[in-house]
């Protein structure tokens, strides 16, 4: 069987999905998110319009009983309880074509540059066991073993095994996703942040500073085996993990905000870049300088590439749902009618 470690890192050959910077066709958000992090509900609504899809059934698959994952023939994905919510997707005109994909997956685990697609060992995690919900197993998910999983992955993209690039989680990160570490940007390039020094010397100590010299080093080792597999890599600052507690009450859990979490949209031809911001009020002041200094460096970085970028507040969902990519599925536009319904 293959290690997740010791996975390919070729070149493809044959293509990939669609590439995450393609040509936007819609963004499915959960309702939820009006709750949780209204702020950036309304800057999709008044970014995208009526391209901005609102589901009742989560995008992500981060609710229990979610039994369904749905790939979209463009490599990205919905998830449902059953075939019923997707209808209204799939009867937009210019809708993308869903198939059923057997497989635990999250879509905040999922990257692609058109060539490639980046995971983490989650998705090997999430298959290897049976799962928690007796539905899933009646409707006839079962373990598999990473071969299994990655052939099955890889059949849904129409690719080969090879295509899929899986990596080591973020030391500390709860959601196990790979974009809070890896983001497609356009020209083959990925971007993946990196903890500085500096942001090592301002974790006070404990696991607040364990974490951060422990994700410089990961993220050192992912940057190296992408460009050493031919890929140009781009690092940003960001800072280290922030203990935090969800709730008064609650045990404190690692925060980390990510210019990789972000959400590059590509509008008719305009680039957006959507970055997340937290609020740091209850830190040290040099602590928010540094934040300060790090988005200034990710807006900088985004403009020269020709997007109109911007910071989102998500406080609210960074301690609860992870960053923006982890709660919304962007559908690059799709020419394919939709599917009868079944």
């Amino acid at each position: 069987m293959l290690s997740p470690l010791t996975l390919a890192l070729a070149l493809l050959a044959a293509p990939g999905p669609v590439a995450d910077t393609a040509p936007l066709g819609a963004v499915v958000t959960h309702a939820s998110l009006r709750r949780v992090e209204p702020g950036l509900a309304r800057r999709l609504d008044a970014l995208l319009g009526p391209r901005h899809w609102v589901n009742r059934h989560s995008p992500c698959g981060a609710e229990p009983g979610i039994d369904r994952t749905y790939w979209t023939e463009v490599g990205m994905m919905l998830w449902a309880r059953d075939s019923a919510p997707l209808a209204g997707v799939r009867t937009r005109p210019g809708g993308p074509a869903l198939t059923w994909l057997p497989l635990m997956h999250q879509g905040g685990n999922l990257v692609t540059d058109g060539e490639r697609v980046f995971t983490t060992e989650r998705l090997l995690r999430d298959n290897a066991v049976p799962p928690m919900d007796p539905d899933l197993t009646l409707r006839g998910f079962e373990p598999r073993d990473a071969d299994a999983v990655l052939e099955r992955f890889a059949a849904a993209l129409e690719g080969s095994v090879d295509a899929v690039v899986v990596l080591p989680e973020l030391p500390g990160d709860e959601t196990g996703h790979v974009n809070m570490f890896v983001m497609a940007l356009e020209g083959g390039t990925l971007l993946v942040p990196e903890t500085t020094p500096e942001a090592i010397a301002h974790a006070a100590s404990g696991n607040e500073r364990r974490l951060p010299i422990q994700a410089s080093a990961m993220l050192h080792i992912v940057s190296t085996r992408l460009g050493r597999a031919g890929r140009r890599v781009e690092r940003l600052p960001m800072l280290g993990a922030q203990l935090w507690a969800p709730k008064a009450g609650r045990r404190l859990e690692p925060v980390y905000v990510t210019p990789s979490n972000g959400l590059l949209l590509n509008v008719d031809g305009q680039r957006h870049a959507l970055l997340p911001k937290v609020r740091l009020t209850r830190q040290p002041r040099a602590l928010r300088a540094l934040a300060a200094r790090c988005e200034a460096v990710w807006l900088a970085a985004f403009k020269r590439r020709g997007c109109a970028a911007e910071l989102v507040d998500v406080s609210r969902l960074a301690v609860r749902h992870g960053l923006m990519r982890c709660v919304t599925a962007p559908l690059p536009e799709s020419s394919a009618p939709p599917p009868p319904k079944p």
